[in-house]
């Protein structure tokens, strides 16, 4: 049981609490009370053996802060004598009290499981709850003291010691010039109207200065009598944080629609109860439904849906029948009719358009005062074999990261469920169902790969009723998928280069959407490829003569197909071409080739010095093929041959290599025999 002692009231004071127990204050014109109480069952077992002692302090700044003792030297229970003496026999509190304070536990009555501090933890809360609720049993309790001795305008400082070792002190203070206490009026009331009852609700937030409550309840307005004979003290489970609202149920309505007055009046730890409360209006209310309607099915008659129920027992009071319909098993219920069928009828006919959709049935039975009791469902179909038209007016569209869209315009019938979509990647291919159950939209989104050699996919689209009759297929949408292949390079077969001139050959690309083939060229002393010939992709010549080649020089030349998309082929590698330029006449004359007695073959021959590297000398043994034999250079026009592999008849020619890179023409031949 939990006590509101430590809540600081809405009075002039102010609370210091101690270690093992609390104090509080309430300031009235002709006194100051003080109520305190242990905050454990060991502190409130040791305290009321020990007693306590009052002092109080003046706080005047004319004259030394002395504490003085006010009341009896010790605080302590009443005896039991006292008791019995003190309060009348019929006291609603005070026995209890006696019995927590003196009263044994037959051992009969314990049953060996509390734990052994539970009987302790009982009395020290009965006490201290006993002493909230009523000030002469705390006054007994030794938990509560009267100071008549004050002076207004004063401000007062308490404090309440134990008496025991060790001791404890609890503090309070009191300011007289800010008013008297009183009071709290009881908590706003919220009222839920059920069978023969009222639940009433109040804020627990609002109203903690209250231990308990009477709730009282009106018939004229004027009286009130209270619904129990002893305070009401809201109970909380070990979650102190889950209650929000306290809850009194008036169960002892015997008649609903009787509209009584209710209120709720606060006790406050002082033992002070509410002069007034908020009041509220409320009633038992008829919460009982009827018999739930027996459904007996719902079937087809020339078109119309009939929906057949039974009712198992006719209450008196009820109002008439509801028949509801759902499109599906998972929507929402609508009423077929705006006024209630009569109480004796059994069957409805479903005339309306909607019978070609879904037809799931219920059936309310409602009764004066508005409670409704539902059957269980039923289903009813109507025979439906003709299929929907196909759907028309296909268009879509492919953006360039393969997400495709296809609309269509929507059908005329009114029972159509869906569409199912078909793709196929040739037109004349078996087209594949992308959409198992059937699409609500007018829109399908698809994606799909665009680095395939097929450049098209194909749609076509069915429409679904509800009777799951298919339409033929729609016209074929077909979609052109945005290019991102590149086409197949084209290569370079062969090439001729002349002194003026360079002739390429080339193998065009294979692939079917070539829309150019594109030469680029690099010439000497230049960084970057330039673009230099462009060839339809249908009219493609396998030869390209570069006419704008000028020797001595070596080129570079690429090629590369671009297809209809944009899509270029990767670059070709690379080849060298090298253009001589035209050849100067240079040609040696008068080459003679001549032994002297010492065997010394000779070769010399007359030429012209200017723009000559180097010349080259070619031997022919006995009519082989000539091959280079020495490269003297530009200025000297002779040559000793001192390395004749052997006998034989020797011929001698020579050609002169320009520094522009050219070579002139052959000299004419030069003959001579050599013997060992």
């Amino acid at each position: 049981m939990r006590t509101l002692l430590t809540f600081v009231l809405a009075c002039a004071c102010t609370l210091t609490q101690a270690q093992t127990f609390s104090v509080i204050a309430a300031n009235h014109a002709d006194s100051v009370v003080l109520r305190w109480a242990p905050g454990s069952a060991a502190a409130w077992e040791r305290y009321r053996t020990s007693g306590y002692r009052v002092e109080r302090i003046a706080i005047d700044k004319s004259q030394p802060n002395k504490p003085q003792r006010i009341g009896p030297e010790r605080i302590v229970p009443w005896t039991l004598e006292q008791f019995k003496s003190g309060f009348n026999r019929d006291h609603p509190n005070a026995p209890a009290a006696a019995q927590v304070l003196f009263g044994a536990v037959a051992p009969e009555q314990r049953t060996g499981m509390e734990p052994a501090d539970a009987e302790l933890n009982l009395r020290w809360s009965i006490a201290t709850f006993l002493s909230d609720v009523d000030a002469g049993v705390a006054h007994a309790m030794g938990l509560r003291y009267v100071d008549h001795e004050v002076v207004p305008g004063a401000y007062y400082y308490y404090r309440v010691i134990s008496l025991s070792e060790p001791a404890d002190t609890a503090f309070v203070a009191v300011d007289r010039t800010m008013g008297t206490y009183a009071v709290a009026n009881g908590p706003l009331l919220e009222a839920e109207e059920g069978e023969h009852r009222v639940l009433l609700k109040w804020d627990e937030e609002a109203n903690r200065g209250f231990t308990a409550y009477w709730i009282e309840r009106s018939e004229d307005a004027r009286s009130w009598s209270r619904l129990h004979d002893h305070p009401f003290v809201p109970m909380r489970n070990g979650d102190q944080r889950a209650v929000v609202a306290h809850t009194y149920a008036d169960t002892s309505i015997t008649a609903n629609y009787r509209l009584f007055r209710y209120r709720v009046l606060g006790i406050d730890p002082f033992g002070n109860t509410s002069k007034e409360a908020p009041a509220i209006n409320a009633m038992g209310r008829d919460r009982t439904a009827p018999p739930s309607p027996e459904m007996k099915g719902a079937t087809e008659e020339k078109g119309r849906m009939i929906v057949r129920w039974e009712q198992p027992s006719t209450p008196p009071d009820l109002r008439g029948f509801r028949v509801e319909k759902a499109m599906s098993g998972t929507t929402a219920f609508h009423p077929l009719h705006s006024d209630l069928l009569p109480t004796a009828t059994h069957q409805f006919t479903d005339t309306s358009s909607m019978l070609i959709y879904g037809n799931y049935y219920r059936v309310a039975a409602v009764d004066t005062a508005g409670n409704t009791s539902y059957s269980l469902g039923g289903y009813g179909s109507v025979s439906d074999s003709i299929a929907p038209l196909p759907p028309t007016d296909l268009h879509g569209n492919i953006d360039t990261n393969g997400v495709v869209t296809v609309e269509w315009k929507q059908g005329k019938e009114r029972d159509l469920l869906g569409y199912r979509v078909f793709f196929a990647n040739q037109a004349d291919h078996t087209f594949i169902n992308l959409s198992p159950a059937p699409l609500a939209s007018l829109t399908f989104t698809d994606t799909i790969p665009l680095n395939t050699l097929t450049k098209r996919i194909h749609y076509q689209v069915v429409a679904v009723d509800r009777s799951f009759n298919h339409s033929g297929f729609s016209a074929t949408l077909t979609l052109t998928k945005p290019d991102r292949v590149a086409p197949v390079a084209p290569l370079f077969s062969d090439f001729t280069a002349t002194d003026t001139s360079v002739v390429l050959s080339f193998i065009p690309s294979s692939s079917d959407d070539v829309k150019e083939h594109v030469i680029w060229r690099k010439g000497p002393a230049v960084v970057d490829f330039l673009e230099l010939a462009h060839f339809s992709g249908s009219v493609v010549p396998r030869t390209w003569t570069d006419t704008e080649a000028h020797g001595p020089a070596t080129y570079a030349y690429r090629i590369a197909a671009i297809d209809s998309a944009g899509n270029s082929s990767p670059l070709t590698q690379a080849i060298e071409v090298t253009v001589r330029g035209k050849r100067a006449d240079r040609r040696p004359e008068q080459v003679r080739a001549t032994m002297d007695a010492q065997n010394t073959l000779r070769i010399t021959w007359k030429g012209n010095s200017t723009g000559v590297k180097h010349y080259i000398v070619y031997r022919s043994r006995d009519g082989a093929a000539p091959i280079a034999v020495a490269s003297p250079p530009g200025d000297v026009q002779e040559f000793i041959d001192d390395r004749l592999p052997g006998s034989g008849t020797y011929t001698y020619s020579v050609r002169a290599s320009g520094t522009d890179g050219s070579l002139s023409a052959e000299s004419r031949g030069a003959s001579v025999t050599y013997a060992r």
